[in-house]
C-alpha cells in the first residue's frame, strides 16, 4: 500500500476509485466489466439531482451506483480503510443495498477543504 500512498499525484482537480464495476450494456443486453469512473459519474449526476451539490456523492444515500450489478472484487472493511488512507475512494457492496461509492476524497495531499469531493 506504500506504493499507492507514495505516488506522485496531487490534485484537488482528482479523484481514484476502486474496484471495477459489472453494468449491463444497454444496446446489447450483457454484463461488461468497465471502470469505475463510468458508473461513478453516475453518483455524481444522481447527486447534483438530488440537489445540494455540496454534499458528497458518497454513502448510501448519494453514492448509490444505480444501473451497476456489482464490484468486481469484493472489499472488506479493512481493504477500505487502507484503500481511503491512500486517497483511493472504495466501492462497496453492502447487504440489502447495492454498490456504492464508499468515500469521498480527492487526490490532494494537504489536508484542506479541496482534498473532498463535496467541495
Amino acid at each position: 500500500m506504500g506504493s499507492f500512498k507514495n505516488r506522485a499525484l496531487d490534485s484537488s482537480f482528482a479523484a481514484s476509485y476502486f474496484p471495477d464495476v459489472v453494468v449491463t450494456d444497454p444496446t446489447k443486453n450483457t454484463l461488461v466489466q468497465v471502470p469505475p469512473s463510468v458508473a461513478v459519474l453516475g453518483a455524481y449526476s444522481l447527486n447534483d439531482q438530488e440537489g445540494f451539490p455540496w454534499f458528497a456523492p458518497a454513502g448510501i444515500n448519494r453514492g448509490t451506483l444505480q444501473n451497476t450489478i456489482k464490484s468486481k472484487v469484493t472489499l472488506t472493511k479493512n481493504d477500505s480503510d487502507l484503500l481511503y488512507d491512500a486517497r483511493i475512494n472504495p466501492i462497496r457492496e453492502f447487504i440489502g443495498s447495492s454498490v456504492v461509492v464508499y468515500g469521498q476524497k480527492t487526490l490532494q495531499v494537504a489536508e484542506s477543504a479541496l482534498d473532498r469531493v463535496n467541495v
